[in-house]
């Protein structure tokens, strides 16, 4: 290639990428990354500015739209939020996302300036998601496991700051699992330490302890003591599948486990996990992995041998 072409490729793909604005100025501490001083236009997701704010109390943010994808959450503190047309209020745990065309403005409650991340990336979240139901710019919604997310973003600040060839694409990958966990999160008035969290809280660990041991949505509901259409609406409410394929996938991973760590019979691998017909279970778990039992265990010890006893 001459000189005039590198040049001209050079020059088409500077006018590909939007240039980010300025963070704000309104914060008393910050810990940013910036991983580029723009946000290309790839299909793919692409992270640009990661970041952890403390707000001052005048904090005000107002703004038409914004060049890529910005997803925030709030860790600390008070704020509101005007996106779509609603005005919510900030508390830790919300979760928010912008982008292109979507109004917003974000205010701190002076009394209790808030702490907050921010992820500011590109790409088509369609491509990379559908149909699994990430959170959609203009949208809020509430974490229930606050830690778990502040952490993903630590860690993105963390490996964004490293010089290594692939920290972009490291920072990618943990932006999707960052989106990806968006998908656990309630509605935006859910407290992430209600009563309903608690509810739901024990629901899960019952069914992954006793997955095995329960035949029914009633016995769950008889263990927890509550209603079996309450735990649905549960369940529902924090974007989970139905009470009874959770615990059908519950099963199928113990029965996975049990393929692949024994050598028992697929009959007796079945009973164990409360299918007394196997047939019921070979069903079961083929619409679980795409595979039946026999060809699951087959495959998995072909690359992964046991060790000889």
């Amino acid at each position: 290639m001459d000189s005039v072409a590198r040049y001209m490729d050079i020059m088409n793909l500077v006018k590909s990428i939007t240039r980010l604005p300025p963070t704000s100025q309104q914060v008393t501490q910050a810990a940013y990354c910036h991983l580029a001083s723009g946000v290309s236009r790839s299909r793919h997701i692409r992270v640009a500015c990661i970041g952890r704010e403390e707000c001052r109390p005048d904090y005000r943010i107002e703004r038409e739209g914004y060049v890529c994808h910005g997803l925030e959450l709030v860790v600390q503190g008070k704020g509101e939020l005007d996106i779509g047309g609603k005005t919510y209020g900030l508390l830790p745990g919300h979760l928010f996302l912008y982008g292109p065309g979507i109004a917003h403005a974000i205010r701190c409650d002076p009394r209790s300036p808030m702490v907050k991340y921010f992820a500011d990336f590109s790409g088509n979240l369609a491509l990379e998601f559908a149909p699994l139901g990430v959170i959609q710019p203009g949208e809020v919604r509430r974490t229930p496991e606050l830690d778990v997310l502040s952490h993903l973003f630590d860690e993105m600040i963390r490996e964004g700051k490293k010089v290594a060839p692939a920290r972009s694409e490291i920072c990618a990958q943990q932006m999707k699992l960052l989106l990806l966990k968006t998908t656990e999160a309630g509605n935006a008035d859910t407290h992430p330490y209600s009563q309903s969290l608690a509810n739901l809280s024990r629901c899960r660990r019952l069914i992954e302890e006793q997955a095995t041991e329960l035949v029914s949505l009633q016995a769950v509901a008889d263990a927890v003591h509550l209603d079996p259409r309450y735990i649905c609406r549960l369940f529902k409410r924090f974007n989970l599948p139905s009470p009874y394929v959770y615990l059908v996938h519950c099963r199928m991973n113990r029965a996975a486990e049990l393929l692949v760590t024994t050598t028992e019979p697929i009959k007796a691998i079945a009973a164990q996990c409360g299918y007394p017909d196997p047939l019921h279970f070979s069903r079961a778990f083929r619409d679980c992995y795409s595979f039946p039992p026999s060809e699951f265990r087959d495959q998995t010890l072909k690359f992964h041998p046991r060790n000889p006893s």
